[in-house]
C-alpha cells in the first residue's frame, strides 16, 4: 500500500467535529485563551520562562469570575456556566 496524501470525505466528521466544538464553547473562554496562548508560544520558551507564563495565567484565572462558577458547580455537582467574566 502507498501513502497518499488524498483525502476522503468522512460522513461522521462534521458531526464529530460540532460535538467538540459544543465541548469547547462550554469551557471557560478565558482559561482556554491562555492555554492556546501558552502553546502557540512553547517552543520558543526554556523552562523558566513556560513557568513563568503558567503562574500568570494561573493567577489570571483565579481571579475570574469563571473560575468562582467552576468551584461552585463542582461544590454542587453540576454543570458551571462559563460567561467570561
Amino acid at each position: 500500500m502507498e501513502p497518499t496524501t488524498d483525502s476522503q470525505p468522512n460522513p461522521q466528521l462534521s458531526g464529530r467535529v460540532a460535538d467538540y466544538a459544543r465541548v469547547l464553547a462550554g469551557n471557560p473562554p478565558i482559561a482556554l485563551s491562555l492555554v492556546k496562548n501558552g502553546l502557540n508560544r512553547a517552543t520558543a520558551w526554556d523552562f523558566e520562562m513556560a513557568l513563568e507564563y503558567e503562574v500568570e495565567a494561573q493567577a489570571r484565572c483565579l481571579g475570574t469570575h469563571d473560575f468562582r462558577e467552576a468551584m461552585a458547580a463542582w461544590m454542587q455537582k453540576r454543570d458551571a456556566r462559563c460567561d467570561g467574566r
